[in-house]
């Protein structure tokens, strides 16, 4: 680790925005962000922005 505080950014996310919440572990976080998913992952996605 590089000693780097993030502080906590999910108090930045709106609830209203959320459309799913996965929790990915083991092999599946780390094939996707490699050594920072080593010990697990919360991945939330956002909805999209309907064009009119």
């Amino acid at each position: 680790m590089d000693g780097a505080d993030y502080g906590n950014i999910s108090q930045d996310i709106n609830p209203e925005d959320v459309e799913s919440v996965e929790v990915l572990k083991g092999p599946a976080a780390s094939a996707l962000y490699g050594i920072r998913g080593q010990y697990g992952v919360i991945m939330i996605t956002t909805k999209k922005a309907i064009k009119d």
